[in-house]
C-alpha cells in the first residue's frame, strides 16, 4: 500500500479494495466511504473478518467479528474511499514504521479505523458482491455467476 499512495495524486479520491471481489452494483465516490454487506437473499458474500459500528450511516468503529459463521450487515468488506489521501499516507506510513513486518500490519484496525476515527466517513451499503478468497466461495461465485448470466 504504501507504494502504492506514493504514487496516489492527493488532489482525487483515493480508492482501496480487496482483490477478490466482484461487484455488480454502482457506488459514488463523492464523499469518504468504506464498503459494508447489505445481506441479500441468493447473493454470495465471504466472511466478514470485522463489522462495522454504524450510527445513523457514519462509521463510528471497527470491532471484530465472532461469529464468522452468521451473515450480519455491516461486515467491512474491505472497500474504502478516503478524500484525504495526505492523512491516510500518514496512517499507513505510521503502521510500517510501528510494525517492520508488513504481515503484522491489520489493513482494517491499523489503517482504516485510524482513519475513520479523523475522517467523517459513512457508509457505503453493498448487495451484490462477490468475495471469492477462498476454494468455497470461489465455488459458490462461479456456480451464481454461471446461473444468472
Amino acid at each position: 500500500m504504501i507504494y502504492a499512495l506514493d504514487r496516489a495524486n492527493s488532489r482525487i479520491p483515493t480508492l482501496i479494495t480487496f482483490c477478490d471481489y466482484i461487484i455488480e452494483e454502482q457506488f459514488s465516490v463523492d464523499y469518504d466511504a468504506i464498503g459494508v454487506c447489505k445481506p441479500v437473499e441468493g447473493y454470495v458474500y465471504g466472511t466478514y473478518k470485522t463489522l462495522a459500528v454504524v450510527e445513523e450511516g457514519v462509521a463510528l468503529g471497527l470491532i471484530e467479528n465472532k461469529d464468522l459463521n452468521s451473515r450480519k450487515e455491516n461486515g467491512f468488506t474491505g472497500i474504502m474511499i478516503c478524500h484525504n489521501t495526505m492523512l491516510l499516507k500518514s496512517i499507513v506510513y505510521s503502521a510500517a514504521v510501528s510494525n517492520p513486518k508488513s504481515e503484522d500490519i491489520d489493513y482494517a484496525f491499523d489503517v482504516v479505523r485510524p482513519y475513520i476515527k479523523r475522517a467523517r466517513t459513512t457508509v457505503l451499503p453493498l448487495t451484490k458482491m462477490y468475495e471469492f478468497g477462498t476454494e468455497d466461495t470461489l465455488s459458490k461465485t462461479r456456480r451464481y455467476i454461471i446461473g444468472n448470466h
